[in-house]
Parts: structure tokens; sequence; C-alpha cells
């Protein structure tokens, strides 16, 4: 739905649109069609924007879907709504923990990249992700 047609709706239309596009989201999740979900959540979040289940939601998408910084900011959002949320919390100490190992793979990639064709090299990058896998 379009921005002017958003504008033109009634406060009863943008409640019962949110709810449609909600309850849209969550049976896509339940189906596994997570890209679908995010747009059906993203919906929801432009009818309700302080609707911290729509946005914990749309995070939670973004999370599955592998952004996880934009997970982050979406969950950052939600605890200005609801400071008290424990699944926002643990959803977003695990977008950061992705974050984290997002780096070190790329730290990996360019170490691999710097010469992983020479048996030493080679040597080098087994024991550096091993040395990752245990941080």
């Amino acid at each position: 739905m379009s921005a002017a047609e958003q504008s033109e709706l009634t406060p009863d239309e943008r409640s019962k649109r949110y709810r449609e596009c909600f309850s849209e989201g969550i049976q896509l999740v339940e189906q596994g069609r997570i890209g679908l979900a995010l747009g059906a959540f993203e919906e929801a979040v432009a009818m309700a924007p302080t609707s911290s289940d729509a946005l914990f939601n749309l995070g939670a998408c973004h999370e599955r879907l592998g952004d996880p910084q934009r997970a982050i900011n979406i969950y950052r959002a939600v605890l200005e709504l609801s400071p008290q949320d424990p699944d926002c919390y643990a959803n977003l100490g695990t977008s950061f923990i992705k974050m984290y190992y997002r780096e070190k793979i790329v730290q990996v990639g360019v170490v691999a990249l710097d010469g992983a064709h020479r048996p030493d090299k080679r040597q080098r990058l087994f024991w550096y992700v091993k040395s990752i896998e245990r941080e």
C-alpha cells in the first residue's frame, strides 16, 4: 500500500489493516516464508509505527534473513517502546553475536585471500580459524 493510500485510511481502517498484516506475517513465518513475512511486518509497522510486536517480528525477520545489523537497529527501537521486553533483549544479544562472527568471517576471508594458495599460509589460516572458534 502506497503512502498516499495509507494517509487516506481512517484510524479504524489502519487498525484493521495492521491486524491483517500482522496475522499474515505470523502465518508466513510459521510456513518458513520469511521474505514474504518481512513485507507483511513492514506494512504492519507502517500502519502502527509504535507497535513493539510488529517491530520485534520485523527485526526477527531481518535476523533470519542474514541482516543482524538491521535487526539490532530495530530491536533497539523496540526497547525504546518496551524497555523490559526479555525476548527483545535475547534477540538483540543473538544479533550482536552474529555480527561478531560476521566480522570474524570477514577477517578469515582477508587472511585467505592473502595467499592461502601457499602451504605455509594454509596452515596459518587453519590455526587462525581454530583460534576464532575458541573465542
